[in-house]
């Protein structure tokens, strides 16, 4: 398998948040909704299988 830089979207949680706020030391006036993470697969990584899903399904109008 080639080595390939993957990237996830992260939504930070509760200690996470300021965690990653002294971290990259931004102003505590900015609010940091996500991050992307990115990096290199590991020689031996399991790659999962996304599932596949209709998204007429998850979509909710007027109701939930």
């Amino acid at each position: 398998m080639l080595s390939a830089i993957l990237g996830v979207t992260r939504i930070s949680m509760d200690k996470e948040v300021e965690h990653i706020k002294n971290t990259i030391n931004h102003p505590n006036n900015y609010t940091k909704p996500c991050y992307i993470a990115l990096g290199y697969t590991k020689k031996d990584a399991k790659l999962l299988i996304q599932k596949v899903i209709k998204i007429e399904d998850r979509i909710h109008m007027n109701y939930w």
